[in-house]
């Protein structure tokens, strides 16, 4: 009876045991589960790339790969991120997903790429990059802001700083550096029609006048009290100058000035706008200035005075106006591609708001935090250039 006793004892520890190693160690989900781990593991899976032309740089989410054509069998993630570059041709970019025990295969046509190169910013840096995203060129690390502004003669390049404004030839070297009191803030500025006068709203300063010909800067305009001058734009035949005049509050009003600081006078009516609001005043002709803010695009007339001419009624992030004051971009609700005083768009998708005209003023570039684009004005084609994660 002993025996026996001592047997099934035996018997119940191992089933017991059998159990709880069961328990220990369960039964992994298959591949295609919903399980979000299991799921973007893959095993024997094929990568290959090829590209029309051949030898493009590859990278594979983040990872040099080699040259087209090229076969990766070392990835085990899922989903994957490619990337061509060839000397001439704009880079291309794709994702891919990939399955254990299979091949998968990314083809891709690369396009024919100008040779010209475009300005961005990116964080405290300015950037000069080929089209084809192959030569880069640090120019500055001491920008802000994220705006920049090509003069119309394609000449000088400006970019504000966290002390004032810098002016850089074609090329990237420094031509001026413009400092303002460290109390105020530079970031408003605009070039002549000409090309060769640059105007700067500096916070509870006044409106300062940069000539590149002779590199000397004046203040044309002493901001009295604890107010804001800004937003200063030329007219078309550079002779005179509006501007925005901010009091404390939402108080201000457009006003309109000789070129050099004198005949100042109050010309619309008060603008219902935040407190220093960048409200991207630009003097497109002799008859219409347009203005923006959260409430749409507007059109104010220096001759009859009236401001309330609703051209967009969008939330306004930018407006943009190319360098001979004929087209400009706005991004609102929608980025729309515009003519002056032509009421039909275009709509384009998917690009940054801080947008800069290039020096060739038929494209423009748009640049965000990671990523870079170039869009030409006829086609309103969109390129990739610069693609992080």
């Amino acid at each position: 009876m002993r025996y026996w006793r001592e047997a099934l004892c035996s018997l119940f520890i191992v089933i017991i045991v059998t159990a709880c190693h069961r328990r220990e160690q369960p039964q992994l989900p298959p591949e295609d589960s919903d399980n979000p781990r299991q799921s973007c593991i893959v095993s024997d899976a094929s990568l290959v790339i090829n590209s029309n032309p051949s030898s493009a740089q590859v990278r594979v989410s983040g990872d040099d790969a080699g040259l087209t054509p090229a076969k990766i069998d070392t990835l085990t993630e899922r989903h994957q991120k490619v990337e061509l570059r060839l000397a001439g041709y704009f880079p291309a970019f794709g994702d891919v997903t990939l399955m254990s025990g299979q091949t998968t295969v990314f083809d891709s046509t690369l396009t024919p790429a100008p040779d010209m190169s475009i300005c961005y910013m990116r964080r405290d840096s300015l950037f000069s990059l080929s089209l084809d995203g192959m030569t880069r060129k640090v120019w500055a690390t001491d920008a802000c802001c994220h705006k920049l502004a090509w003069s119309p003669n394609g000449l000088y390049l400006a970019y504000a700083t966290q002390s004032g404004v810098t002016i850089l030839n074609r090329d990237g070297r420094i031509r001026s550096t413009l400092k303002f009191p460290t109390t105020a803030r530079a970031d408003d500025f605009t070039w002549s029609n000409g090309g060769t006068k640059l105007a700067v709203g500096s916070y509870v300063d006044g409106i300062y006048v940069y000539n590149a010909v002779t590199n000397k800067t004046k203040r044309v305009l002493k901001t009295v009290g604890f107010t804001y001058d800004h937003c200063p734009t030329f007219s078309p035949d550079d002779s005179m100058i509006a501007y925005v005049h901010h009091e404390w509050g939402s108080e201000a009003w457009i006003c309109i000035m000789r070129a050099d600081g004198t005949g100042a006078r109050q010309m619309s009516e008060q603008l219902s706008t935040r407190y220093d609001a960048d409200l991207y005043l630009t003097w497109v002709r002799p008859d219409a200035i347009l203005w923006a803010q959260n409430g749409g695009l507007f059109s104010f007339s220096p001759t009859t005075g009236r401001s309330d001419t609703l051209i967009k009624s969008s939330y306004c992030s930018s407006l943009v106006v190319s360098p001979d004051r004929t087209r400009y971009v706005f991004c609102g609700d929608k980025s729309l591609l515009c003519t002056v005083g032509d009421p039909a768009t275009r709509e384009i998708e998917n690009i940054s708001s801080d947008i800069t005209w290039e020096s060739d003023g038929e494209s423009f570039s748009a640049h965000g935090f990671n990523t870079v684009q170039w869009v030409t004005w006829a086609d309103g084609a969109v390129h990739q250039i610069v693609l992080r994660p």
